[in-house]
């Protein structure tokens, strides 16, 4: 007997549903997914604004009707960074918790690693040597390290995407300089990170969820949901990031791939991964399909075995 589930992943600038079977065989079959660009973290990181905080509630008001129409009574829901760090974040989830009768489980950047690092975990092949796995979000990013098939270090930083982007950003398209500061402030808040990493031969960067779903549509046109985890080069990165880098907002929503609403902080999380390339001596890049969600799916049907 096949078992469903609904996930609902709240991040600080995109929501997800994403609604699994896992069939007789073990394996985890798409039933439904859907993403939504919500900026929950346009603010910043200490308080939900009021339009944002509509925007949230109106976006789980439409997941709950996709839940209802496709009968899925087991229902998990969790919120990071722009949750966990806001002042109202307890008042999001109470207000959510009384409309739709949702418990949201407010995740610490500790265990979100942990459950991106599950997800991720199910499409990686089992190998020697070293993979660190990057998953950016808006508010957070988190890196683990695999290890000859085992998770040996993971760590969150407040370093997303749209806290750099307030923080860094004044000019259209980014300078130089800008860039120069992102790099000074990721150097300070990643040295935890690259003293675990140090004398480390890296295979690959092990990227998942959003800014890496946008390389591979700028490379390849489409997201291969058939493949799992899909190789893409440091040159072909390199190729894209000079493309992307160069360009205003006004010309980046043009690109191919690029969707409008990722096209602002775009240009921050190819900063980022370049940062990260660069330190790992222009390593190839692994996307995969899976990350938080199908962790939190995995941890879930170990529950009811």
């Amino acid at each position: 007997m096949s078992e469903k589930i609904g996930i609902i992943d709240l991040g600080s600038n995109t929501f997800h549903i994403l609604v699994i079977e896992k069939t007789e065989e073990g394996q985890f079959q798409t039933i439904f997914k859907q993403r939504d660009f919500v900026a929950l973290g346009e603010g910043g990181l200490g308080r939900i604004t009021d339009a944002a905080f509509q925007r949230g509630i109106d976006t789980i008001g439409k997941y709950i009707e996709i839940l209802d129409q496709l009968r899925i009574e087991n229902r998990i829901a969790t919120g990071t960074a722009a949750i966990r760090s806001a002042s109202n974040g307890e008042l999001f989830k109470e207000t959510v918790g009384n409309q739709f009768d949702l418990d949201i489980e407010i995740i610490s950047g500790q265990r979100e690693a942990s459950l991106i690092y599950e997800g991720v975990n199910l499409v990686m092949p089992a190998s020697s040597g070293n993979f660190l796995i990057m998953d950016i979000g808006g508010g957070s990013v988190e890196f683990i390290l695999r290890q000859d098939n085992k998770m040996v270090y993971s760590e969150s930083f407040n370093i997303g995407i749209a806290h750099i982007y307030s923080k860094f950003v004044k000019n259209d398209p980014l300078t130089q300089n800008e860039i120069s500061e992102i790099y000074q402030f990721l150097d300070s808040e990643l040295k935890n990170l690259f003293e675990v990493l140090s004398n480390r031969k890296i295979n690959a960067l092990v990227g998942c969820s959003g800014s890496f779903e946008i390389i591979e549509e700028m490379i390849f046109g489409t997201v291969n949901n058939s493949k799992l985890l899909r190789k893409i080069t440091f040159d072909q990165f390199e190729k894209i990031y000079s493309q992307v880098i160069e360009l205003s907002y006004e010309e980046r929503i043009k690109l191919p791939g690029l969707p409008i609403e990722r096209a602002k902080l775009a240009v921050v999380a190819f900063v980022l991964i370049k940062y990260v390339l660069n330190k790992l001596d222009s390593c190839d890049i692994l996307i995969s399909s899976y990350a938080l969600k199908e962790g939190l799916a995995i941890e879930h049907f170990k529950k009811i075995q």
